[in-house]
């Protein structure tokens, strides 16, 4: 029986996933096994799988490799960055949800590269960011501006695109891609925009894949308070607080606190009452 090892799932549809192998893509389903451990495969897995029916491009999922990092929203597996997107204007950026975002990202050991988009409209201040060490790409769909810089940094990664909705996600990833597969929504009056994206699946280009996140305008933390200064990039430049177990808050000679932004520092404060 032919069989493939460690081929990635790119979108999964009513239990049939589709499978991307070096020869063809086959639409498997998992074996029965699964059901009653209740395990479920996820777009990204890697999996093994065999064919039952060539001529249909059909066959089975019989493991599934573990995965390195699970995501919620969007559920997706293996992920190695986030792309993380606001706009310039019309919806102006939200930095509360940026920087829950970034916590998000360095909770699931993923790179994050901060995409401020419709710069034909305007400009951001990102000084704070850059500072810190985060990779910031200006880019415009209108005028083709940060679109090449983008695709370098996809480039051999599994991406995916988040931020509140109407940033213009869907509509950087078909530039990238040079075509239309993602449908786009218009903005609302309010400034907030249409979601459109609604499944998760896995777009290759090239030598590449990305995922495009439903939109949302709000996000909350769950997970122990005590590890989010581990989220926090710039805490680890400054690891020689007198305490050990420092949370930076209310400890005497904090080193964070001499040195954090105080934009940031104020944020790290918030989300830390939040998670309590």
């Amino acid at each position: 029986m032919k069989k493939f090892e460690n081929v990635r799932i790119l979108k999964g549809i009513g239990g049939l996933y589709h499978v991307d192998t070096p020869s063809s893509v086959y639409f498997c389903r998992p074996k029965g096994l699964f059901r009653l451990e209740n395990i479920s495969p996820l777009v990204g897995d890697f999996v093994n799988i065999e064919i039952t029916h060539e001529p249909d491009k059909e066959g089975v999922i019989t493991d599934i490799v573990p995965r390195k990092n699970e995501l919620v929203r969007p559920r997706v597996a293996n992920v190695d960055q986030a792309i993380i997107v606001f706009s310039v204007k019309n919806p102006k950026p939200n930095f509360d949800l940026l920087d829950r975002l970034t916590v998000l990202a360095s909770r699931h050991n993923l790179e994050a590269v901060l995409v401020f988009n419709k710069c034909d409209l305007g400009s951001v201040n990102a000084e704070i960011y850059e500072k810190i060490g985060y990779k910031i790409i200006l880019t415009s769909v209108e005028t083709g501006q940060g679109i090449d810089e983008l695709k370098e940094a996809l480039d051999g990664k599994v991406s995916v695109f988040c931020g509140n909705s109407g940033v213009g996600k869907s509509s950087l990833i078909n530039a990238i891609l040079g075509e239309t597969i993602q449908e786009t929504g218009m903005v609302s009056g309010k400034g907030s925009g249409k979601h459109t994206t609604r499944a998760s699946f896995l777009i290759k280009s090239e030598n590449s894949f990305l995922v495009d996140a439903p939109g949302f305008s709000s996000l909350k933390l769950d997970f122990p308070k005590e590890e989010l200064k581990d989220y926090f990039v710039e805490f680890q430049k400054f690891g020689n607080c007198k305490f050990l177990d420092c949370k930076h808050l209310n400890e005497p000679n904090c080193e964070v606190k001499k040195h954090i932004d105080e934009i940031r520092y104020e944020r790290y404060k918030s989300l830390y009452e939040e998670l309590k």
